[in-house]
């Protein structure tokens, strides 16, 4: 009868480390595809760009990098 408790409590742990790894997994996923709100307006031509200097996007921070190396 005990070993049936201790199958049963590690069933539960392992069904929660699982659901857990399954929740950190999809949190991951939603943050990087999340761009916080902010999207090219300018169909990712960064030179002529009004918002060039405050973008965050990786176009924008490409485009930031390669101007420092010049």
């Amino acid at each position: 009868m005990k070993e049936s408790k201790q199958t049963s409590r590690r069933e539960f742990l392992l069904g929660l480390v699982r659901w857990g790894a399954i929740a950190g997994a999809a949190g991951v996923a939603v943050k990087l595809t999340a761009k916080d709100g902010e999207t090219c307006t300018n169909l990712g031509i960064c030179s002529s760009c009004g918002r060039f200097d405050g973008c965050g996007l990786p176009q924008a921070l490409s485009a930031k990098a390669t101007q420092r190396e010049s």
